[in-house]
């Protein structure tokens, strides 16, 4: 309750919510859509998982202080999350191989842009002596999400088939980046505010 009292705070929550339970519609039926479109098994879903976690890890050791200091995180956010959008489109369509490989990408580098962009914003938010139940707070969401995600995705692929889960996962994350850009517009109009003076 003390983190949703802040200015803005409310909105990155509910980002961080429905971002978190749109990837994990995509991690809980990724496998049973790559099964039924491809016939890959354990080893190969394993692999391309594999490339997400490096793909994710690349960008958030190496890329991110690069990519943070040329584009402030609320753009990082909105990229992050346009990049979510082209891939969990195109993955239920795109043929195999390399247009089906090349969607696994902004899949991960959006997952990681969101994540790090997420945290960063909510740390400028939030005084150094809150940050605790801050991160607590964030946490308990994404918890929150890995739990949703993976189960309305499973159960959207059973009653309706693999591209549903991807439909949904879209849905929810074109609403985060809806509040996303309202986060951006504040913060601009907020900005704009702050030069005047």
């Amino acid at each position: 309750m003390q983190v949703l009292k802040r200015p803005q705070m409310p909105t990155l929550i509910a980002i961080s919510l429905l971002t978190v339970t749109g990837f994990g519609m995509f991690e809980g039926s990724f496998s049973l859509m790559a099964n039924e479109r491809f016939g890959f098994g354990q080893r190969e879903v394993g692999s391309l998982f594999g490339v997400v976690g490096l793909l994710i890890a690349i960008y958030q050791g190496a890329m991110v202080r690069i990519v943070s200091a040329l584009i402030s995180e609320q753009k990082l956010l909105v990229l992050g999350l346009t990049f979510l959008i082209i891939a969990f489109i195109c993955l239920p369509v795109a043929p195999l191989y390399w247009p089906f490989y090349l969607c696994i990408i902004p899949a991960a580098w959006g997952s990681g842009m969101n994540n790090t962009s997420t945290f960063a914003l909510a740390s400028k938010l939030t005084p150094p002596e809150d940050q605790g139940s801050l991160f607590g707070a964030l946490g308990a969401v994404q918890s929150l999400g890995r739990i949703l995600g993976p189960a309305i995705g499973t159960l959207a692929f059973a009653q309706y088939g693999y591209r549903m889960p991807f439909h949904i996962a879209v849905g929810f994350i074109v609403l985060a980046l809806a509040a996303a850009l309202f986060l951006l517009s504040d913060s601009l109009n907020d900005s704009n505010k702050s030069q005047h003076q």
